[in-house]
């Protein structure tokens, strides 16, 4: 009996060495697995690969760069359709059959139509890197500009001999100033243009070294005409002399519209960082 008794205080013992021991190592067990599960968590909320489309901010990227591609589609088709109001409009303003009226209305035709059309074309050209639908888009963007050069030398003769039948200076306002130096401008791109087309076969000509500084040239040379050219048909249409009143205002918010659209094209792919959308599919 006393062996019994004393064999069972032993047991007792060693159960409140080892339980206590468990019951901490199971404590800390679950505590440590908690701690890691936390950590599996974390890194999944901050590892860009368990994201899925979204994200951190929640915004899928589609949701941010698809109304940048939408608006970048759309733009072609305001600028043309600009383009065309814009032509539509200042013939109904001032061709009345005088020569003088023939000035604004082949000046828009040629930069605020033919022109944006021709930068739309070579725009759309940009994601072909070469092949028969490329080289489509670059003749049609050359005969495109050859038709606005034809334009612009058109407008320049009926003001500047409107101008001598009249008596009137030349080159006396910042439009004419400015509208001069579109001229020259554009007669320089299309120079550069028709050089570094390699369909002609005149850049051949010149040292290849001076290959891309030709047609980067060009390429800036053209946004700059451009961009003089809207200026100069604003500043044209807001000349009190021949004002329309609201019709002006009208005419020049369309111009606007045609110029933000021609921008628009260049810069809301580069937002969304995808090439233009062809003109095919436009």
């Amino acid at each position: 009996v006393h062996a019994e008794a004393s064999a069972s205080r032993e047991v007792k013992t060693a159960r409140s060495l080892v339980l206590p021991g468990v019951a901490s190592g199971s404590l800390a067990g679950g505590a440590c697995m908690r701690r890691h599960q936390r950590g599996l968590v974390n890194d999944a909320a901050t590892d860009p690969a368990s994201m899925g489309p979204t994200g951190l901010g929640g915004a899928s990227a589609d949701s941010r760069t698809g109304p940048l591609k939408t608006l970048s589609a759309a733009a072609p088709i305001a600028a043309r359709a600009s383009g065309l109001l814009a032509v539509v409009l200042t013939a109904a303003l001032y061709l009345n059959g005088s020569l003088f009226g023939f000035h604004p209305t082949l000046m828009t035709t040629g930069f605020v139509l033919l022109m944006a059309e021709a930068i739309l074309r070579s725009t759309a050209a940009r994601p072909h890197g070469s092949g028969s639908e490329r080289l489509a888009l670059l003749k049609s963007h050359m005969w495109l500009q050859l038709g606005a050069l034809a334009s612009y030398m058109g407008a320049f003769y009926a003001i500047y001999h409107n101008k001598d039948l009249h008596s009137k200076p030349h080159f006396a306002t910042t439009h004419s100033k400015i509208g001069l130096a579109t001229l020259f401008l554009s007669l320089l791109s299309s120079l550069g243009g028709i050089t570094s087309f390699k369909y002609l076969n005149l850049i051949s000509s010149i040292p290849e070294r001076f290959h891309f500084a030709v047609k980067f040239a060009h390429g800036k040379a053209g946004i700059l005409t451009y961009a003089l050219s809207i200026v100069a048909c604003i500043l044209g249409a807001n000349t009190p002399s021949i004002s329309k009143g609201a019709a002006s205002y009208v005419l020049m918010t369309i111009i606007a519209l045609n110029a933000a659209s021609i921008g628009a094209r260049y810069v809301l792919p580069a937002l969304a960082k995808t090439e233009p959308v062809p003109l095919s599919v436009l």
